[in-house]
């Protein structure tokens, strides 16, 4: 079964490729896909890089329509079986390290990434441990750890993602991502960007990563760092820090960062948290920092949601939000006075208030036991 021979799959649906060590991955390498031939890829064992040929560098996993040339979309379905790959490490100045994939058509589920280390030199490259494109999806039941460094964007699970049309959202459920994360460029815990008519829903994911950011431009976020499309996030929980160092992002939120100001492009929240923690030493300069995101939201698109943020301001600081929309907002943890917000709709409330469960019965919260 192992060992390069794909146990003795063919890579239809009912005959999946069988994926049981490293070289088995190898053996991916090339194999052909289409629209109407989409290849089906089954991981029957955990995997460990370590010991192995490709223990530090594994290059990008092209199928044969992609190639470091000329990407095109490989049509592929991915089953992890709830098996897990450690010590994936990639480190490159090239296309042959955006990720472990390149450009998906398609699903990806139930695979843990433990302990990566991924490594990006090349400002051209935009990456994601999973890969730089995922089109379709969903993405569901993926946990990541471990870190990774980049000179230009990086997200923890897929760089872009792209629906297939205006009116279905790509969903991307039940996963977690939690890295240390030393960016030049912009980071994402998630995804860095959609495109314009994309719709992304984040559904029970929870995104623990910290970041340390060294540019004067960078747009951080927990789970998205840029976007020109609609997101939009029900039950999901943000608890990073963000270490800004010698100069900070343009705009970071704890959930979401920047995003184009037209009203086409919008960040909803229901049930959500963050309990992020905002670092600025001297001498970074932060433009704007949100417990969820630093524009775009309305009274509307903010539903039942939470921040316990704390922020260190040991430098200057421009706009500082409790969030946007209507949050219920703790104050007295976040180390700055209720004044010091610019969100009129923020509801500002003490830490015993938050603690308390007559204060959150009655808004509704019921209570197991």
């Amino acid at each position: 079964m192992p060992n390069g021979n794909l146990g003795g799959g063919t890579g239809t649906q009912t005959n999946p490729f069988q994926v049981w060590d490293v070289a088995d991955l190898n053996a991916l390498r090339g194999k052909p896909t289409s629209a109407t031939n989409r290849t089906y890829i089954r991981l029957k064992a955990d995997i460990d890089f370590r010991g192995s040929a490709n223990e530090r560098h594994f290059p990008t996993l092209r199928f044969g329509n992609d190639t470091a040339v000329a990407n095109s979309w490989d049509f592929i379905d991915i089953d992890g079986e709830g098996h897990t790959i450690r010590n994936f490490r990639q480190i490159g100045n090239d296309a042959n390290a955006c990720g472990f994939f390149s450009t998906l058509d398609g699903s990806i589920r139930n695979l843990s990434f433990v302990n990566v280390d991924l490594v990006i030199t090349d400002r051209a490259i935009h990456a994601g441990v999973l890969g730089r494109n995922i089109r379709g999806g969903p993405v569901e039941n993926i946990v990541v750890s471990g870190s990774v460094f980049s000179v230009n964007s990086v997200a923890g699970l897929i760089n872009t993602l792209t629906t297939i049309n205006n009116t279905t959202p790509f969903i991307v459920s039940g996963c977690q991502v939690g890295l240390v994360a030393r960016c030049e460029g912009s980071f994402s815990g998630f995804n860095f960007s959609t495109n314009l008519s994309s719709i992304v829903e984040y559904r029970n994911c929870i995104s623990t990563s910290t970041v340390y950011s060294a540019s004067a431009s960078a747009n951080l976020g927990g789970f998205v760092g840029n976007t020109s499309g609609q997101n939009r996030f029900f039950n999901c929980i943000s608890a990073c820090r963000f270490i800004m160092i010698t100069a900070a992002g343009q705009f970071t939120g704890t959930v979401a960062g920047y995003r184009a100001t037209t009203n086409s492009i919008t960040y909803s929240f229901r049930n959500c948290i963050s309990m992020c923690l905002f670092d600025c030493l001297p001498p970074s300069t932060v433009n704007n920092m949100a417990a969820f995101a630093p524009n775009s939201l309305t009274t509307a698109n903010t539903v039942e949601c939470y921040s316990i943020c704390r922020y260190n301001l040991r430098t200057s600081t421009a706009n500082i939000r409790g969030g946007d929309g209507v949050i219920i907002f703790d104050w007295q943890n976040s180390g700055l006075p209720l004044s010091r917000f610019n969100d009129g709709a923020t509801v500002g409330v003490t830490t015993a208030q938050l603690q308390s469960r007559a204060f959150l019965q009655a808004r509704g919260w019921v209570f197991a036991s």
